[in-house]
């Protein structure tokens, strides 16, 4: 499958991020200097949360489960952005992203959740799974795109079973709880469609 197949395959993934992409911008408009906390970001480039708004200050791509070099960079125009596996004390964060980051964290959600308050951030956004309700069957249709199948074979040595009951632990309902358990009201919730469809966002507002 070349590249232009696979997009079109994928294509109901990139536009649910491009709406959780937006909602960001609809959320955090009235903050100037936003300072982005990006959890559990993993070895993936930074860029799409480097460009939330124009006056952008601090993107830290912080995840303390990878054996990251901490290092600094300017490769997006107007922002530093860091890169660590060291907790960033005494920080303060506008805003706080886990993309599809918090189904790999150790220990129970609702601590992580608690864990991040610590920054302060006026809003949190998720993307994650929920695969609570599919059948093995509906996974492997919908678990396709590039960075899916490297985590299918890296993490689960291409163990479909295996990587399907890692992934159905957690659904929308236990992230949604979490989020208002830890004072945010939900202001935005969405469901993608198609190839997309057990994935969602979620946009937290501090109460």
């Amino acid at each position: 499958m070349d590249q232009f197949e696979h997009f079109n395959k994928t294509a109901e993934n990139f536009y649910l991020q491009l709406d959780f992409i937006h909602s960001l911008q609809d959320q955090t408009r009235h903050i100037h200097n936003l300072r982005v906390l990006d959890y559990g970001s993993g070895s993936q480039v930074i860029g799409r949360f480097g460009m939330i708004q124009k006056d952008q200050e601090v993107v830290l791509a912080y995840d303390p489960m990878s054996d990251i070099t901490p290092s600094v960079s300017k490769n997006i125009p107007g922002a530093e952005v860091r890169r660590t596996n060291q907790a960033p004390t005494g920080e303060k964060f506008h805003l706080i992203v886990c993309n599809f980051s918090l189904h790999h964290v150790n220990g129970d959600l609702d601590s992580v959740i608690k864990e991040l308050t610590v920054y302060s951030p006026e809003i949190i956004g998720i993307t994650d799974y929920d695969f609570t309700e599919a059948s093995l069957e509906d996974f492997r249709k919908t678990f396709i795109s590039e960075q899916e199948i490297k985590e299918l074979n890296t993490l689960f040595n291409g163990d479909w079973q295996a990587c399907f009951d890692y992934h159905r632990r957690l659904g929308l309902n236990d992230f949604r709880r979490c989020l208002q358990e830890s004072g945010f009201n939900l202001v935005v919730s969405k469901a993608g469609d198609k190839i997309a469809k057990n994935k969602f966002f979620l946009v937290g507002k501090k109460i």
